[in-house]
């Protein structure tokens, strides 16, 4: 899956593709895959904190 969001992106389409990111992240460690996400360091303190 590729997911490109632009810096300064904003609103709810951003928050929904989080939300999607997210779910993907549990979904891959419950069946222990491994998925790797690149993103910039805001959101991947969000990760491991949801995580």
């Amino acid at each position: 899956m590729y997911i490109n969001n632009t810096l300064g992106q904003a609103g709810k389409l951003v928050q929904i593709v989080l939300e999607y990111l997210i779910f993907f992240a549990r979904a891959v460690r419950e069946i222990g895959l491994r998925l790797e996400i690149l993103t910039d360091k805001q959101f991947e303190r969000k990760l491991k904190y949801e995580l």
